[in-house]
């Protein structure tokens, strides 16, 4: 029967939550789930005419990315290919591709931008309410915006493209500046 995949990294710090996740899976409801990373998925996958993944003989209905996050997690051909992969196979992808780039700074950026959510949202009070939400989203390209941040770092946080935490810089701004 079809398993669930965990797109893990190679040196896994955080696979405490991903094992009671498992055991849930398969105690309550028979589903057996695999730890693969991208390297170990591009060389152990296929697919198949219909759409189906397999890892090892093994159909997979989910894909569960805890990895694939951070630039690092691509650092070859290798994991770009396992990645394209799941994204043309017809498994369930969590996230998806759409959720997953919408989580990165950049995209997030673009989407504050004027006249950027009247293209997705109709509704003039869905807008207002969504830019609400929104905090100052600057890209460290613009000189202005790199000394400001230095000049006045208790005003800024720095968070990297990616998301999962650990990583982001609150003060001093100044001193970080040039790792993100």
């Amino acid at each position: 029967s079809a398993v669930v995949l965990v797109v893990v990294q190679a040196e896994e710090r955080y696979m405490y939550d991903q094992y009671w996740i498992t055991v849930a899976l398969r105690e309550m409801y028979g589903v057996t789930t695999i730890r693969k990373t991208m390297a170990e998925i591009e060389a152990e996958g296929d697919l198949r005419p219909d759409g189906t993944l397999v890892i090892n003989g093994r159909p997979v209905a989910i894909v569960y990315f805890r990895a694939g996050y951070s630039p690092a997690d691509y650092p070859s051909e290798a994991e770009w290919r396992a990645r394209l992969l799941i994204e043309r196979s017809s498994a369930i992808k969590c996230p998806s591709i759409a959720h997953h780039l919408v989580g990165t700074k950049k995209i997030q950026q673009e989407l504050a931008k004027e006249n950027v959510l009247e293209r997705f949202l109709d509704n003039q009070s869905d807008i207002e309410n969504v830019r609400k939400c929104f905090a100052g989203l600057w890209s460290l390209e613009n000189d202005i915006i790199v000394n400001s941040a230095i000049e006045s770092p208790e005003l800024f946080v720095l968070k990297p493209q990616r998301e999962g935490g650990g990583i982001t810089s609150v003060s001093p701004c100044s001193q970080n500046v040039g790792h993100y």
